[in-house]
């Protein structure tokens, strides 16, 4: 063949070729673009779940270790539902008597002396017992709180015990008795009554156990009376007091005598020694009485002689005079006086024998031109009866006259404590 016929052989199959791969490259694009139908699905039926067997209860137990115990023991029960493969081990636990036996949180506890039913109930019905005794503690002791007591007649207490432990028993289980019910009984709850003097014994007994009471029973002091001759003494004065105590058959009925202030000394019975002035204070104590009190004023004459001395030239000086000088003549004389005024207080300043004052100035060889007295009684204190003297006139003159150059001054007292003043001047 000719090369020019061969060679438009093979370009016409080249193209025959090429227009082929072409039309099932176009059948192959249009194929995808076009959605294919959705396939009809299976219906599935659902898988049935496995059948159990219910297995029921067929018994139900509560476990304790101990079915009789004491009053607050604790206690945690357990409860078996039988068999032990069953269904459903739900329970219901509870005492017929929560006064005996109750649930507190997640245990029970022994409340009171008693007995009580713990039940236990099972999700069907079937239910189990057991019966809880609850009892008091063994005891130990009994004792009072104290030994002994003083009681008064008529008198009752309440007796206190003791019991270890403390609800061991109850208290209608101790039992008293007295050793001597003329002295003091005892009531079966254990009050003790004081009917006479004496000592008895109160038990107190529960089984063997025991204890003891001593009671001493007295008459007690209800009152003391107290009386002294008077409220006012002197230095080295005896002072005598007397003392009554109410009943007078009272058990304690001694009196104890105690001082406090001024010094005094104790001399024979009911009796003291004044040694130091100023305030006493005498307590006198019976029994379980109240205590009584008494207070005594003791004066030391020559100080408040000394302190109207000191008073009146103080009175002088404010008027511009000279002090009165002291004699040791004039001084004991007017201490004489004031012993005299004593038995008469003049307003004319007459003597007991009805001379005048001035006589004993002369019985005692004082020497004089012009004398003066000032006379008082009653008054409490040497400021007090210097006041007096000044608010009076004429009193006030004697005590101020510029022709006196000394004083004497006498302070007596008579057996009431009233105190007598006397001053007795001269030139």
């Amino acid at each position: 063949m000719k090369k020019k016929t061969i060679t438009a052989i093979i370009i016409t199959l080249s193209v025959l070729l090429a227009f082929f791969v072409l039309a099932g490259w176009l059948a192959c694009r249009q194929t995808h673009e076009t959605p294919l139908p959705e396939p009809t699905p299976d219906i599935v039926e659902p898988t049935p779940l496995p059948t159990h067997e219910i297995i029921e209860a067929s018994g139900i137990r509560i476990l304790l270790e101990n079915t009789v115990m004491t009053i607050g023991s604790r206690f945690w029960p357990e409860v078996i539902i039988q068999p032990y493969n069953a269904t459903d081990k739900s329970y219901e636990l509870y005492s017929d008597d929560e006064r005996v036996v109750r649930q507190q949180g997640n245990s029970w506890v022994a409340a009171d002396v008693g007995t009580a039913n713990l039940i236990a109930t099972a999700p069907n019905g079937i239910t189990t017992t057991v019966v809880v005794t609850v009892t008091n503690p063994d005891l130990e002791s009994l004792t009072f709180p104290y030994n002994e007591l003083t009681m008064h007649i008529d008198d009752y207490i309440d007796a206190v015990i003791v019991q270890r432990p403390a609800n061991a028993v109850g208290s209608d289980q101790i039992r008293f008795t007295s050793d001597n019910e003329g002295i003091a009984t005892v009531s079966d709850a254990g009050r003790i009554t004081a009917v006479g003097m004496g000592t008895t014994i109160i038990t107190a007994s529960a089984g063997d156990i025991r204890t003891e009471l001593r009671i001493t029973v007295i008459v007690p002091v209800r009152s003391i009376t107290v009386s002294i001759n008077r409220e006012v003494f002197r230095v080295g004065e005896l002072a005598e007091y007397r003392i009554r105590v109410e009943p007078e058959d009272a058990t304690n009925a001694s009196v104890s005598v105690s001082f406090s202030g001024a010094r005094v000394t104790p001399s024979g019975e009911n009796m003291f020694l004044c040694e130091e002035a100023g305030e006493v204070t005498i307590t006198f104590t019976a029994g379980s009485g109240n205590p009584v009190e008494i207070t005594i004023v003791v004066h030391d004459l020559e100080v408040l002689a000394d302190e109207v001395f000191r008073l009146t030239n103080r009175e002088r000086a404010n008027a511009g005079l000279p002090d009165l000088q002291r004699s040791p003549q004039l001084t004991p004389v007017a201490l004489l006086r004031a012993g005299e005024i004593i038995i008469r207080l003049d307003e004319d300043h007459r003597r007991p024998d009805g001379r005048a004052f001035y006589t004993i100035l002369d019985d005692y060889d004082i020497e004089y031109m012009l004398a003066g007295e000032n006379l008082a009684a009653g008054q409490a204190s040497p400021a007090e009866v210097v006041r007096a003297w000044m608010d009076s006139r004429g009193h006030r003159e004697t005590m101020l006259n510029p022709d006196y150059s000394f004083l004497g001054v006498g302070v007596a007292m008579d057996h009431t404590g009233r105190i007598y003043w006397v001053q007795l001047f001269t030139d």
